[in-house]
């Protein structure tokens, strides 16, 4: 008898089926149920927690979006260019040079993204981020 006549005999096959039976309505119905009160300006500023989040997520756009209008402004100045000479667009790497002095203004967000997690995990996402 060979060795794979011999499994065949100790384990017989067995078939093994599985049914679920899920009425994919039901979750949908409860959900429409769920009040999380006014929606808008008036659900904004009817809870001091969920104004003070959104305005700080908002900052993050406001700030990149002032320091790209600061900075399109300043490289064009010819008093920039000649104190900063790699910057003129003569320069054989100015690309470069401009594009790495914009960068650098988003350095303080990018860093943050290497602290956030451990900090979260220390004191909470909640209070890491107020």
């Amino acid at each position: 008898m060979l060795k794979k006549d011999v499994l065949e005999d100790e384990h017989p096959k067995v078939q093994l089926s599985h049914h679920e039976d899920i009425d994919s309505e039901a979750p949908l119905a409860i959900a429409d149920h769920i009040s999380y009160g006014p929606t808008g300006i008036k659900g904004l500023l009817q809870s001091p927690y969920v104004f003070g989040a959104a305005l700080l997520a908002s900052l993050g756009g406001f700030s990149f979006g002032y320091d790209q209008g600061v900075i399109s402004v300043i490289n064009v100045m010819s008093q920039f260019h000649t104190r900063y000479p790699n910057t003129d667009p003569n320069h054989k790497a100015s690309g470069f040079y401009t594009g790495f002095m914009t960068a650098m203004m988003e350095l303080g967000a990018f860093l943050g993204c290497f602290f956030m997690p451990k900090l979260a995990d220390t004191i909470s996402r909640k209070w890491a981020l107020t």
